[in-house]
């Protein structure tokens, strides 16, 4: 059992870091877990950033989490990038959100692709929601390719 863990927490004001890398090899197992996490909060301001990568021999799981989380004076920004890919079930998920509400207005878009080898299902969804004094702008794009399994 190989077991490496690095992690720093920094507080100063109200902010906090928060970096985390562990490595577990074991040869009965082989897995790999690679954390890394920064927790920054300034003022309101929020900011995440995770990244995960799961490799087991028996599971083969690869995921990759990036998420940044803004909140400023009422405006919110999140980008979530997520991977998710598995021998068996070989699931890719990529989400891109950005929601930005300020002073009533509120900006969302959304990309969504989900690639199944047993349901191979494509979902590409692009939303723009504007509300400023009553009017709304609303699109959305969304693509979906689905096949039954066989």
């Amino acid at each position: 059992m190989l077991v490496i863990v690095n992690e720093n927490h920094i507080d100063v004001s109200g902010s906090l870091l928060v970096i985390v890398n562990e490595i577990h090899n074991d040869a009965s197992g082989s897995m790999l877990v690679i954390v890394n996490e920064n927790h920054i909060d300034v003022s309101g301001s929020l900011l995440i950033i995770v990244n995960e990568i799961h490799n087991d021999s028996s599971g083969s799981m690869l995921v990759i989490v990036n998420e940044i989380h803004d909140d400023a004076s009422g405006s919110m920004l999140v980008i979530v990038n997520e991977v998710h890919n598995d021998a068996s079930g070989s699931m890719l998920v990529i989400v891109n959100e950005i929601r930005n509400d300020a002073s009533g207005s509120v900006l969302v878009i959304v990309n969504e692709i989900h690639n199944d080898a047993s349901w191979s299902m494509l979902v590409i969804v692009n939303e723009i929601h504007f509300d400023a004094s009553g009017s709304m702008l609303v699109i959305v794009n969304e693509i979906s390719v689905g096949h039954g399994k066989s």
